[in-house]
């Protein structure tokens, strides 16, 4: 349960990211 809540955490993290480095490029 907690590892699933991780990985979803980080998927999370990795798509806000992804946006930031989107909107600045």
């Amino acid at each position: 349960y907690l590892d699933e809540n991780k990985q979803l955490i980080l998927a999370i993290l990795d798509n806000q990211n992804l946006g930031k480095l989107s909107e600045c490029a």
